[in-house]
């Protein structure tokens, strides 16, 4: 007896299914054949069904279909039928067609297999997304938005930045750490909270192992800088007037183990000065408005935050730290300029991805951030704002972390720092 297909479009099938392989009756020796066409050898379509109604088709041999064709449905095996020989005889083709479908079954399945290997290599195929620890303003954020607008060129796709500003920088490198490691969440890092920070700070919510470097975009000298009213005009006079005034001036950072927050204890140390700290722990942003204002007398930070107040007189920068002025501010003197060599602070700002992430994609993206960080146009606008680009690869920003987290070290535990 013929079984019999179930499902959308299954009367199509039955009936072509028939008129291929139309059922065969046995005569029993003691029961004649009856003539109502119960028994008779040409049953009527509609015998056939009644006799069959309900029953699953079965393949003539190797028992039930499994995997692709068995989930397509009959529907689907019929269009795949006709795809393979829409000129074909069904009555001729039904039963030669069995192993050309498990072919082409194969066929698809390798198919649609390498075209979803194909999709994994072809990074970026979407958005991605640069996480920043700072709300928006500060040189942490602006490299981020100097390096998205540049590179999504180069990648082919959109790069929007994410500030999670917060935690000193925790908020941030923890998202980024639980993210997905496809290459399509990264971390705009600061060397303070990614180098300083650790050493002071006993939180545990990251660890360095927990990032893999990526490249190395940007690198600037601290400054220091006062409010317009203080009166002071040199980095001599606010060590007179610290002096004068002990304990009275109070300087923001842009949180505990932050590079200003060195920076200033640095300052005190060695010009022999008590001064307040105020952390930010949100970044530069939020002390910048309170400097501006008069909430708090002093900050040290990168020269892109400060530029545009102090050039229209709301701020003033009194010294770089480091051993070369910076071009944009010729008149500023540098620590070393004014007696204090010690008070050196640079900080870098590079791309950092989780732990995880593929090879290949760590490898195209710092290829891509090179090619963008070492053309004219960014070098160009990197010193504009008063920042230097400062391309460095994989191997040599994981370097230059473990070379910092040695250096910064034993002046953590000299200047005797502590979570505030």
């Amino acid at each position: 007896m013929m079984a019999r297909c179930a499902g959308p479009r299954a009367d199509s099938l039955n009936q072509r299914h028939e008129l291929a392989h139309p059922p065969q009756t046995v005569q029993r020796a003691d029961r004649p054949a009856r003539v109502d066409g119960r028994h008779a050898k040409n049953p009527t379509s509609r015998q056939l069904r009644r006799r069959t109604a309900g029953r699953r088709c079965r393949p003539r041999c190797g028992g039930p279909h499994r995997g692709l064709i068995d989930r397509m449905g009959p529907a689907g095996l019929i269009d795949l039928i006709g795809l393979i020989d829409p000129t074909d005889d069904p009555l001729m083709t039904m039963p030669r067609l069995r192993p050309p479908l498990n072919s082409l079954a194969m066929t698809l399945v390798a198919v649609l297999a390498a075209a979803g290997v194909s999709a994994q290599d072809a990074y970026p195929s979407r958005t991605v997304t640069m996480v920043v620890p700072t709300v928006a303003a500060g040189t942490t954020d602006l490299s981020a938005r100097m390096l998205a607008q540049a590179l999504a060129p180069v990648l082919g796709q959109s790069v929007v930045v994410d500030n999670r500003g917060g935690g000193g920088g925790s908020i941030a490198a923890t998202a980024v750490k639980r993210a997905a490691p496809d290459g399509y969440t990264l971390l705009m890092q600061y060397s303070g909270y990614h180098v300083i920070t650790p050493l002071i700070t006993p939180q545990k919510q990251w660890e360095h192992a927990d990032f893999q470097p990526v490249a190395n975009v940007l690198s600037a000298p601290q400054i220091i800088v006062v409010r317009s009213s203080l009166p002071v005009k040199t980095l001599a006079d606010l060590i007179a007037y610290a002096k004068a005034n002990p304990g009275k001036l109070n300087y923001a950072s842009a949180g505990t183990g932050s590079l200003q927050h060195v920076t200033g204890v640095m300052l005190e140390q060695h010009a022999g000065i008590q001064m307040v700290h105020v952390p930010y722990g949100k970044g530069t942003g939020p002390a910048l408005q309170d400097l501006l204002g008069d909430q708090v007398d002093l900050t040290f930070g990168t020269a892109p935050s400060f530029l545009p107040h102090a050039a229209t007189g709301k701020l003033r920068v009194l010294a770089v730290t480091g051993k070369e002025r910076l071009h944009n501010l010729p008149d500023v003197p540098t620590t070393a300029e004014a007696g204090y060599p010690k008070v050196d602070a640079t900080s870098w700002f590079a791309v950092f991805a989780p732990a995880a992430v593929p090879k290949p994609v760590i490898d195209k993206l710092s290829a891509d951030i090179r090619t963008v960080v070492q053309s004219t146009a960014f070098r160009q606008k990197a010193l504009e704002y008063g920042v230097t680009a400062d391309y460095q690869n994989p191997r040599q920003l994981g370097d230059k972390v473990q070379a910092d987290l040695a250096s910064w070290a034993p002046v953590v535990k000299t200047l005797k720092l502590a979570a505030q």
